[in-house]
């Protein structure tokens, strides 16, 4: 159980002691500055507390004489600039993250890497950041995203983000479309907000057995989940895509786990209508992935 949800996601350094030299600035560093989920504010700490959501990519030592030194060395071939952070010993590529620096008075000193960063979530879904001025908002595309520097990257669990959700009820939460299920859902139904637009379910209980999809829906996620296996009812609009259905038969046979190789391409570069028009030519694997399985049309 986390006990804050703190994302790293710069630094504060001390402006009187910075050392300019020919191809490099020194900053010396005196906090780590976080993004709060839980609050939507920004403030400096000395370091991430016990339990926290999120990791952060150095291990600080605050107390000692500690800096990043951020170098320049001019222009890469593809015309990006090409620069290293140093931290103590080590030296780290700057390249495709972000990495805001603060004053003591929280105020932007310098954003390399371009003023947005994200947080990865699941699939194409990312917390966007942008530093100046400050603003974040979950965002939803198939990107070459911007790492976040100060944040140790990783995989984490949804729960970390949950903050940004509003709880709906129990095990169902929303935040402007984007919609998470969790394992706290009670009974045997999911029905999920009318307004859904990015689905994310995160329940490993085989206790729910009919899930009921709104007409709307962009995107579905269930990676890691066994709830189709359970599943025995399936809603879905009368006037649903193929990009629809096609993710609601992706997200079964993954769960019931019945290879496609085919499937697998089409799924994964987003050919939906082939993905749906394959399964009409191979009905015997269609039958097989929805055996036991009522899609039921409203």
């Amino acid at each position: 159980m986390y006990k804050s949800y703190l994302l790293p996601i710069g630094y504060m350094v001390d402006m009187d002691n910075v050392r300019h030299c020919s191809d490099s600035v020194r900053y010396p560093i005196t906090h780590l500055v976080v993004f709060d989920l839980e609050t939507g504010g920004l403030f400096p700490i000395k370091d991430l507390p016990k339990y926290n959501a999120f990791h952060h990519r150095f291990t600080l030592e605050l107390d000692k004489d500690l800096a990043i030194e951020v170098v320049d060395y001019g222009v890469k071939w593809n015309g990006l600039q090409n620069i290293k952070v140093y931290h103590g010993s080590f030296d780290y590529e700057l390249s495709g993250s972000c990495l805001p620096l603060y004053d003591t008075s929280m105020n932007i000193v310098k954003v390399y890497g371009g003023n947005l960063a994200h947080a990865f979530i699941w699939d194409n879904t990312f917390l966007k950041l942008t530093f100046e001025p400050f603003s974040f908002e979950l965002y939803n595309q198939n990107i070459i995203y911007t790492n976040l520097f100060a944040y140790f990257k990783e995989y984490r669990e949804i729960d970390c983000f949950l903050p940004l959700f509003n709880k709906i009820s129990d095990g169902i939460y929303e935040n402007n479309g984007f919609v998470v299920v969790t394992g706290e859902v009670e009974g045997k139904s999911i029905i999920l907000p009318s307004n859904s637009k990015h689905i994310r379910i995160s329940v490993n209980s085989l206790t729910v057995n009919e899930i009921v999809l709104n007409r709307e829906f962009i995107s579905i996620c269930s990676v890691d989940s066994p709830i189709f296996k359970a599943i025995r009812k399936v809603y879905i609009g009368k006037d649903s895509s193929k990009s629809q259905v096609s993710q609601v038969i992706e997200s079964i046979r993954i769960s019931r786990e019945i290879y496609s190789e085919e499937l697998n391409r089409l799924f994964n570069y987003g050919k939906f209508d082939r993905y749906y028009d394959y399964l009409l030519d191979n009905d015997t694997l269609a039958k097989e992935i929805l055996d036991g399985i009522d899609i039921i049309v409203y």
